[in-house]
């Protein structure tokens, strides 16, 4: 469902499937990147590639990210979740034969080698997206095993598994494996929701003031027509914008004001609210003079301080 279109898409137009991964691949054919890499450390290409491989292998336990964007500074995995994401692909091993156990080896091998080990700089977070399914499975798989061990799984022939959970031991053997479940997802949320927003590793200066310009706007009561003084260094058409601020389209009440020019006339009517960057902010001159009743705001940030700066203006000046 998921990839069937794309796949349809990219079988009429090869070109564009690969454009991409000629553009990172490191191969003599792609970008050239293992020879010169290889001249570079005086190791042979066999061991450059040994090495991309391995730091894609351990991707999910060990390496760790390389993006430039996501930075959480850690494997992918939390130790409990790498750990048991292993064990299940070591059990899958043991059950190549059976197709279900196969295709998440292969699901995973895959990745590894197209998406890690033959493309610069692995592992890259959002290259790794895709095996997370697989490798979610797995430590299932181990966690299944776990229950099996300690709480009894009766397996008759020809029919599917059933679990039997029939004395006190056993009904504790599955809540701690029930716990186990839980600090996996405890840790995490802890992890992303404390640690990393708490070390501001994702975003820069334009990502944090488009997310604070977009709660900004989604404040207002009523009706609103919006200036950002921006351009050059930020346009109003910044995604995180419109994706967040859904009340506010540009060209209709979100209007970029070009440098050293002026507002979007036609509004004076209206609620107006203008937005300044710091670099921009000796144009508001022009409006404390315009709208001597206007209101003034400051915008703090983590990426810059002041963030940006508002004028609000309602009703007629």
């Amino acid at each position: 469902v998921i990839t069937l279109p794309q796949l349809l898409h990219y079988q009429a137009s090869p070109g564009i499937f690969m454009e991409r991964a000629n553009t990172l691949g490191i191969l003599d054919s792609q970008s050239g990147w293992l020879n010169q890499e290889a001249a570079r450390t005086g190791l042979s290409q066999l061991e450059v590639l040994s090495d991309q491989f391995w730091q894609a292998a351990l991707a999910f336990n060990a390496t760790i990210d390389t993006g430039t964007s996501y930075g959480p500074f850690v494997p992918f995995l939390n130790f409990l979740f790498g750990l048991l994401a292993a064990l299940g692909f070591i059990l899958a091993l043991f059950r190549l034969r059976q197709i279900r156990y196969s295709m998440l080896v292969v699901w995973i091998t895959v990745t590894v080698v197209f998406a890690g080990a033959l493309l610069d700089s692995p592992p890259n977070s959002h290259r790794f997206i895709i095996a997370m399914p697989a490798v979610s499975l797995l430590a299932a798989l181990a966690l299944n095993e776990l229950l099996d061990a300690l709480s009894g799984l009766s397996t008759s022939k020809g029919e599917p598994e059933t679990l039997s959970l029939s004395g006190r031991t056993s009904v504790t053997h599955f809540l701690i494996l029930l716990l186990i479940t839980a600090a996996i997802a405890l840790y995490d949320v802890s992890f992303y929701f404390g640690t990393y927003r708490s070390e501001h590793s994702f975003g820069d200066r334009n990502t944090e003031i488009a997310d604070s310009v977009a709660n900004y706007l989604n404040s207002l009561d009523g009706q609103w027509v919006a200036h950002f003084y921006g351009p050059p260094g930020m346009y109003i058409d910044f995604p995180t914008i419109p994706f967040l601020a859904g009340d506010f389209e540009q060209g209709v009440n979100l209007f970029d004001v070009p440098e050293d020019g002026a507002p979007a006339p036609g509004y004076e009517l209206s609620n107006q609210s203008f937005m300044f960057l710091p670099e921009r902010y000796n144009e508001i001159e022009q409006l404390r003079t315009l709208y001597p009743s206007g209101l003034e705001q400051t915008f703090s940030g983590y990426y810059a301080e002041p963030l940006f700066y508002v004028y609000e203006v309602r009703g007629s000046p």
